[in-house]
């Protein structure tokens, strides 16, 4: 029998109606104030007068009364703006308490319990991912995270310098260079998933990945970039990741619904497709920009 352990996980939303002609510049105000994803849902207005609803996530670590004040000393034009706040039920983050996650034909993933342990099956000759994650993405268990670590383990990543975008709890730069990348770094702008990924980093002895907290910080170029994070961040990141990429560089992406594909696919009309895969309602792709 499993156990399973459940906490919550708190974000703050941000409801706003703006006019069409301000919505770029809405969304890189709330990027850099910290926004984790932003939708864009629908025109509120009519053909003439175009009002576009767009909704902005936060996560609780910048406090509500904060969130507000950054957002009040915006003086872009707006119609409304609202504030509100949930938290989602996390329970899978202790699935793998009795039996490691198998990647492919070679990695587990273990809790850190298994580092410790004395008596080894002789035989076992799976590669170990020691995970600890807490409320951070990044369990092996998301349909996406699945998609992107076998479709990186059918890469040769022994030539590669890989950038792990949105790296969570680090397990897939954790994989990426267990699997033998010649360098490996990591952006993730959550401070608190970024504490959990370097102490798995520390607990699979990796010494020298590099992480980022804002992709801005990235001075290098890399010839695989690896990004599992929401299509809106996806697009808003699009031209920064190309700026980013060597001439020949594969990128892979994955994070986005089946009902968000077409409107990735529309921003990224310049990136020439090699591999598409879906899975539970999740969209993998992998390619270059022309």
């Amino acid at each position: 029998m499993l156990n399973i352990i459940q906490s919550y996980q708190y974000y703050h939303v941000l409801d706003l109606i703006l006019p069409q002609e301000s919505c770029p510049a809405w969304k890189e105000f709330l990027f850099s104030i910290g926004s984790v994803g932003i939708e864009e849902l629908k025109n509120v207005g009519s053909k003439s007068d175009i009002k576009i609803e767009i909704k902005s996530y936060f996560e609780d670590e910048q406090g509500i009364k904060q969130l507000k004040t950054k957002v009040q000393s915006c003086s872009l034009p707006s119609y409304e703006i609202k504030f509100s706040s949930f938290g989602i039920a996390v329970d899978h983050h202790s699935v793998y308490e009795e039996a490691p996650v198998l990647i492919g034909s070679d990695f587990e993933i273990c809790p850190p319990s298994y580092k410790n342990r004395l008596q080894l099956d002789s035989s076992h000759s799976k590669k170990r991912i020691y995970l600890k994650h807490g409320a951070a993405f990044g369990t092996g268990l998301h349909p996406t995270t699945g998609l992107v670590s076998k479709k990186l383990l059918q890469i040769n990543l022994e030539d590669k310098k890989v950038l792990d975008i949105g790296t969570g709890t680090g397990i897939l730069a954790i994989l990426v260079k267990l699997a033998h990348a010649k360098k490996v770094d990591a952006v993730e702008i959550s401070s608190l998933a970024s504490e959990l990924a370097k102490e798995n980093f520390a607990l699979n002895e990796i010494e020298d990945i590099t992480l980022y907290s804002q992709l801005s910080e990235v001075s290098e170029r890399y010839s695989l970039i690896v990004a599992n994070i929401m299509a809106s961040t996806l697009i808003h990141l699009k031209e920064e990741m190309k700026t980013r990429s060597l001439p020949g560089a594969t990128l892979l992406f994955s994070g986005i619904l089946e009902s968000e594909r077409k409107q990735w696919l529309e921003a990224y009309r310049d990136f020439e497709i090699d591999y598409e895969e879906q899975e539970e309602g999740w969209c993998l792709f992998y390619g270059s920009f022309s």
